[in-house]
């Protein structure tokens, strides 16, 4: 499976190439133009490090798992209190539906997506 390039990577590279286009255009030493991409590679790296987890398989995971129980213990719940002739808590389904909606906006196909 080929490497995916970040969007912070791919925005970085479109920057270099831009500043070069400005640096050529307007003179600038090499000296100025150095430390602005130095700059910029700072400022990159920053992002992608704080956007790592985006990718990560485990995270997803994990938050379906949380999700997944957040749906199966409050129908589990409701269904003792029924069956045990207690009124059932609003607040029960409200849990279970919302955990329903978080899980299918997880799953379902990004808006921006091109495949």
């Amino acid at each position: 499976m080929a490497d995916k390039t970040r969007s912070a990577e791919l925005a970085n590279q479109l920057f270099k190439d831009d500043l070069s286009a400005v640096a050529e255009t307007h003179k600038l030493t090499p000296e100025v133009k150095a430390d602005i991409i130095k700059a910029t590679d700072k400022a990159a790296n920053e992002a992608v490090r704080q956007m790592a987890y985006v990718d990560d398989k485990y995270f997803f995971r994990l938050v379906l798992v949380v999700l997944g129980l957040a749906v199966l213990i409050p129908i589990v719940g409701g269904l003792i209190l029924i069956f045990n002739k207690v009124e059932t808590p609003a607040f029960v389904s409200t849990i279970a539906t919302t955990a329903v909606g978080a899980i299918a906006g997880i799953l379902g196909p990004s808006p921006i997506s091109k495949s």
